[in-house]
């Protein structure tokens, strides 16, 4: 548990680590995710710019170890199920770093869906429950794509 630190100044990692219940690797970990996923946004608003691409897949995977461990890390990429997701998302990382930004963010947008996409209804209900960001979920466009997502999915997929 966190309180305050540094002569009654509370930290940002204090706070967060608190609310989220999250050590202060996992906060070190969900702050690389974020970041990565902001960078590889950048990266495609930007005309793809491989730089910015590379280093949002540098980060979050960084991201991922903090969040969950190394052997996690690829104990999760390398499970049986998940080979042909996790060559898609390789290979999409090689083919941004080669210069080829949007057939590799193409491939690796494959990859992460196969991969990640188990934990799409959990993401969904995270951001319902976010007072501000979360009504956006009830406009119509995005509510149909909300209740997509959490059409029967009830377990994680780990």
């Amino acid at each position: 548990g966190g309180g305050r630190r540094g002569g009654g100044r509370l930290e940002f990692s204090d706070y967060y680590s608190d609310m989220l219940n999250l050590s202060n690797d996992q906060t070190i970990g969900m702050l690389f995710t974020i970041f990565g996923l902001a960078f590889t946004s950048l990266g495609v608003l930007l005309f793809f710019d491989p730089g910015l691409i590379a280093l949002g897949n540098m980060l979050f995977l960084c991201g991922m170890v903090f969040l969950i461990g190394f052997m996690k890390t690829v104990s999760f990429f390398t499970q049986a199920q998940n080979w042909a997701a996790s060559l898609c998302f390789l290979g999409g990382f090689v083919l941004v770093v080669l210069g080829f930004s949007f057939f590799g963010l193409i491939l690796e947008c494959v990859g992460f869906v196969k991969l990640f996409g188990g934990f799409f209804p959990y993401v969904v209900v995270t951001i319902r429950g976010i007072p501000i960001i979360g009504r956006i979920l009830d406009i119509p466009p995005f509510k149909q794509v909300a209740d997509y997502i959490l059409a029967g999915h009830n377990t994680l997929p780990v």
